[in-house]
Parts: structure tokens; sequence; C-alpha cells
């Protein structure tokens, strides 16, 4: 295998298991999340802040 595949798959496995983690979290939030929503969860590679940017406004209810 080369260098850049062994990059590109640990890439990947890291990135599921903080998508794993957050959805640990997600269930322990004071307040429901709608398991549809999961799919709209940004990808880990973004920063915290603009994580919980789009935490927050999933949260927010829909009109």
């Amino acid at each position: 295998m080369k260098y850049r595949e062994k990059i590109v798959n640990f890439v990947r496995r890291l990135k599921a298991k903080m998508k794993r983690t957050m959805m640990l979290i997600l269930k322990r939030l004071p307040f429901p999340f709608p398991e549809h929503r999961i799919n709209d969860l940004p990808e880990p590679s973004l920063q915290a802040t603009e994580i919980s940017n789009h935490l927050w406004a999933l949260a927010t209810p829909c009109h």
C-alpha cells in the first residue's frame, strides 16, 4: 500500500471515529436531538466553533 493510501485510510477512520464520538455526545444533550438531522452534521474536519454553531442551528426549531 502506498503512503498516500495509508494516510487517506487513516483520515477516513479518524473522521468515522469522530462522528461516532459526536453521536454519543448528542445523545447526552439536555434537549432531544432529532435522529433525522444526524446526516446534516458537519464533517469533523471543521473547527470546533463551526461545529458548535452548526449544532445550535440544528437545535433551533424549523418553521
